[in-house]
């Protein structure tokens, strides 16, 4: 049996191509990251807004500071992707965190009412200042689950209003 090596019709051209198509990608691979030439197209990424309103009593002084985590492990672990503070100013403080991507968040807010920037506790670590957790979540002793506070953000704007007392 001959075993021919004559290539016909479409062959030589897929395997010209095949050819271009390793030194291409070998020539990326080895180029620095400026000679690297644009292959991606432009590309959407859509992003939402979250506004939190809060409401205290008339007369209250100091700050509230909100955290915002995008992930269970880091919500259990009290590693927030982004922390904000506002002044407290006629008894309203409000957080407008825009260019978030769509996905999953919770946040916890407290009043800072002494300006020290920590949750002040009491006996058996109970706050001594107002707490809240995104969807009103609560348990008595501990912080709610992830499951319990985070909602979804989608494209687009969303606004909770939070009274504390």
């Amino acid at each position: 049996m001959k075993y021919s090596s004559a290539r016909t019709g479409w062959r030589p051209a897929f395997d010209l191509l095949l050819v271009a198509g390793a030194l291409f990608a070998a020539g990326y691979a080895l180029a620095g990251e400026a000679d690297r030439p644009m292959l991606h197209t432009a590309s959407y990424a859509p992003s939402s807004s979250l506004m939190v309103r809060v409401t205290l009593p008339e007369a209250a002084q100091g700050d509230v500071r909100l955290g915002l985590y995008d992930t269970p492990a880091g919500y259990n672990a009290d590693a927030r992707m982004l922390e904000r503070t506002v002044s407290v100013e006629a008894g309203r403080a409000e957080f407008d965190l825009r260019d978030l991507p769509s996905g999953r968040y919770a946040f916890r807010l407290f009043h800072d009412a002494n300006g020290n920037g920590t949750l002040d506790t009491g006996a058996f670590g109970l706050p001594t200042e107002a707490l809240f957790y995104s969807n009103d979540a609560s348990d008595l002793f501990s912080a709610p689950e992830w499951e319990e506070a985070s909602f979804r953000l989608s494209d687009g704007d969303f606004a909770y209003e939070v009274a504390l007392d």
